[in-house]
């Protein structure tokens, strides 16, 4: 399991442009990076407490270490401490994704439109 992730990974595991990445490195309490040899890295605790201040759900265990998924474990069952319960959170990912993939198939069918049209324009 990995504990850091390059930029681009982190990217693509939040579902974010790089734009907007680095609008979040900006802020006052944005992500916090850690820099290793020449290059910076995000820390998965890092994208779990972003992921949890956005979302209001916990980053799902499958991108923890293992030492914290057991305390996700934990907290799946609704303790009344606001959080949502496990299915809420899948809910919430699962909506996550179909909206990412959604934005994916609209900017291929864009550019493959303005292929065609460039082709035609051409010819």
């Amino acid at each position: 399991m990995k504990l850091l992730y390059t930029f681009k990974e982190a990217q693509a595991l939040l579902g974010i442009g790089k734009t907007k990445f680095y609008e979040l490195l900006a802020e006052e309490d944005g992500l916090r990076t850690v820099k290793v040899g020449r290059s910076r890295m995000v820390a998965v605790h890092e994208l779990d407490r972003f992921y949890l201040k956005l979302t209001g759900a916990p980053l799902p265990s499958a991108f923890l270490p293992a030492s914290s998924r057991a305390s996700v474990a934990a907290d799946q069952v609704e303790s009344g401490d606001g959080r949502p319960s496990l299915r809420r959170r899948r809910e919430i990912i699962a909506a996550m994704r179909a909206k990412r993939e959604k934005a994916e198939r609209r900017e291929r069918r864009r550019r493959r439109n303005a292929q065609r049209a460039a082709l035609q324009s051409v010819a």
